[in-house]
């Protein structure tokens, strides 16, 4: 699964802004069947987005691969 469209809350920020990524491969512990509730698995996608790039989002996309693209 891929994130998209990562609006990144910078506090106008530039520089870290231009630094960030716009779309991020999950990894495949991230899959939706690990988790409880949807709430849940998007909750702890966005705890990752912030630990990992050390900025809060605003609004993603969520996107499934199909069997034929690659990450």
């Amino acid at each position: 699964m891929k994130i998209r469209n990562i609006l990144w809350d910078t506090d106008g920020g530039r520089e870290a802004l231009a630094s960030l990524p716009k779309e991020v491969e999950l990894p495949s512990r991230f899959d939706q069947s690990h988790f409880a509730s949807r709430e849940e698995w998007l909750d702890t996608i966005s705890n990752w987005l912030s630990d990992e790039f050390g900025f809060c989002h605003l609004a993603v996309s969520y996107t499934h691969l199909r069997a034929h693209e690659t990450p």
